[in-house]
């Protein structure tokens, strides 16, 4: 009832607003017209007849003037409405693609939850699916190259690659590892394209179909967490030795997900053989843990953990 009653008051003001200044001019023209008349003197009719063509030229010249300045007045609203019209228009069409875009960035969550959950690997007679099958996977290419004695580099290759004091048979050597893991990787890890095509759809459209004006920081933590480290092992051996997926090795940077990678179980060997062959260095990118403790205080601890780790052992040989 009352919206109606609402509805009724804004058509009558709406009337009013076009009556009342068409009233005004009729009215004025009217008032105007009785005043002329009445200064008419019927002694000379003919002079006072001109007086009051006269007056009708300066009353249409007034007039005219009035409509000029109502054409002005109304381009000037209309160009305001415009520029409003257009300003709702951009908003909306923000609104509308940064909308789109997270969108479809869940539907592609849910798809690779989807392909993921469809990964089958068969081993020794036992069915394995999802997550399970990745890790299992890991596994036997892992065991691979743990029976291969390539899993670590010699101590003494260590130290000198540490010292940067390598002979040329020094390199060779660490060659010979990169190559024996590269060869274990390819023929012993199959990897499950849809699933890798999926996450680089994933990826790729997080990353390259961003609307300009959103900020996708949070989208990118959400992303991150659905992985586990077992996705992200399972990625690192993919980006590691195929050629192929320059671009998905580069979204990984962007987007920084390398500090994930750094986090899931890598050996230290496959680490150097990343920088080594793609130039991302996945140590670097490692978050240090920032130990609620003095720096003074960790640092002399540091200094002195022989000592102190022989007292430790004296005590508990008591």
């Amino acid at each position: 009832m009352n919206i109606n009653f609402n509805l009724k008051n804004i058509c009558i003001n709406k009337r009013l607003y076009f009556f009342l200044p068409f009233l005004f001019v009729v009215l004025f023209y009217s008032i105007f017209i009785v005043y002329v008349v009445s200064q008419i003197n019927t002694e000379g009719v003919l002079g006072e007849l001109g007086s009051f063509g006269d007056s009708f030229g300066i009353i249409n010249a007034f007039f005219s003037g009035l409509g000029f300045a109502g054409l002005v007045v109304t381009l000037l609203m209309q160009q305001g409405q415009i520029a409003r019209q257009d300003a709702e228009y951009l908003k909306q069409d923000v609104y509308l693609k940064n909308q789109e875009y997270t969108n479809t960035l869940f539907k592609l969550l849910d798809i690779y939850g989807g392909v993921l959950n469809e990964v089958v690997i068969n081993y020794e007679n036992e069915k394995l699916t999802g997550r399970e099958a990745l890790k299992k996977s890991l596994f036997i290419v892992i065991t691979k190259i743990k029976n291969e004695k390539v899993n670590e580099l010699p101590p003494s290759l260590r130290r000198k690659i540490r010292s940067k004091s390598m002979t040329n048979e020094d390199i060779e050597d660490l060659n010979y590892i990169f190559y024996q893991n590269l060869k274990l990787l390819n023929y012993s890890f199959k990897p499950q394209g849809r699933l890798i095509a999926t996450l680089h759809a994933l990826l790729y459209h997080l990353h390259y179909n961003k609307p300009n004006s959103f900020d996708n920081n949070e989208l990118i933590r959400l992303v991150s967490s659905q992985l586990t480290y077992i996705e992200y092992n399972y990625l690192f051996f993919i980006l590691i030795s195929d050629n192929s997926q320059k671009q998905l090795r580069d979204l990984v940077v962007e987007l920084g997900l390398v500090k994930y990678m750094a986090k899931s179980h890598i050996h230290e060997v496959h680490k150097m053989m990343f920088q080594e062959l793609w130039g991302i260095d996945i140590n670097k990118e490692k978050n240090n843990v920032d130990l609620p403790m003095d720096k003074n205080i960790i640092k002399q601890l540091e200094r002195n953990k022989e000592k102190i780790i022989k007292r430790l052992n004296i005590v508990k040989g008591k």
